[in-house]
């Protein structure tokens, strides 16, 4: 497992604002390329500008991209 932190950018599907964040996670390096994620979020754009909350990360790393779900909550000015 390789456990990390860093900085997330994050694009929202429906509007195409970006929610940026700090993170933390590990990732399973050792065939599957499964994710797990904390994020803080840290601001955006668009709609998503000033923006604050959590969210989690279950997915994988495809391609250089990661591929999952994320849930939590984002809160706006």
């Amino acid at each position: 497992a390789l456990f990390y932190v860093g900085e997330s950018d994050v694009v929202l599907k429906q509007s195409g604002d970006h929610v940026f964040a700090s993170d933390a996670g590990v990732i399973d390096v050792g065939g599957t390329g499964k994710q797990a994620a904390l994020l803080v979020v840290t601001g955006g754009t668009g709609a998503q500008s000033g923006a604050t909350g959590f969210l989690q990360l279950r997915g994988s790393i495809e391609a250089g991209e990661v591929a999952g779900d994320y849930f939590g909550q984002i809160c706006t000015p």
